[in-house]
């Protein structure tokens, strides 16, 4: 009768203390859980931020593209120009105007190809 009981205490006891125990774990896994929900919810907003980033990177660069690529026309528009009226940019060709002198035709070419050829 007295072990019956001793064991009935012990019994209770150890059972008191696994309900402590599932109650407790029970709460670790509800915080664990608003945790995870919460860094899920900050991933997922990093990701949409860098995806509007990401977007605005592309416009920009299309925009640097298209605005370089308007130069170097602007920059072969005018040194076809400047080919057609005699005079060269990066050197490549001999003419000059004819009122020039050598050390003139020297000295414009000179500039131009120093002063321009890093558009070439």
């Amino acid at each position: 009768q007295v072990y019956r009981r001793q064991a009935s205490t012990r019994l209770a006891a150890l059972e008191e203390a696994a309900e402590g125990k599932t109650a407790s774990y029970q709460r670790e896994i509800l915080h664990l859980q608003r945790l995870l929900r919460e860094r899920q919810e900050a991933e997922e907003k990093l990701l949409q931020s860098k995806r509007e980033l990401e977007e605005e990177l592309e416009v920009v660069w299309q925009a640097a593209t298209q605005e370089n690529q308007r130069m170097k026309e602007t920059l072969l528009d005018s040194k076809v120009a400047s080919d057609l009226h005699g005079w060269t940019l990066c050197g490549s060709a001999t003419n000059v105007l004819p009122a020039q002198t050598s050390e003139e035709t020297r000295s414009s070419q000179h500039q131009y190809k120093h002063g321009l050829d890093f558009y070439c």
